[in-house]
């Protein structure tokens, strides 16, 4: 019964914390691109810069919380 609860407690962190360090990435990484200079866009494609925002997202969003979510749930293992 305890080990429902913590594991629930834990995947509700989890959750939380990739969204809310995913925001602030976002945000971040937004205005890098905002206030980059006009030669940045000149120099890379469109396509490019998409591409990389799309993927550093995509790891925000789902490689670092599954990795996050291994992690506690092989310290739970051991302290248990």
């Amino acid at each position: 019964f305890g080990q429902v609860f913590s594991y629930i407690g834990s995947v509700v962190i989890v959750c939380l914390g990739a969204l809310i360090g995913t925001r602030k990435i976002f945000i971040q990484l937004f205005g890098n691109i905002l206030h980059a200079p006009q030669a940045f866009f000149d120099i890379k494609p469109r396509a490019r810069i998409l591409d990389r925002l799309a993927n550093d997202i995509y790891k925000l969003d789902v490689v670092l919380p599954e990795l996050i979510r291994v992690f506690n749930s092989q310290v739970f293992r051991v302290l248990a």
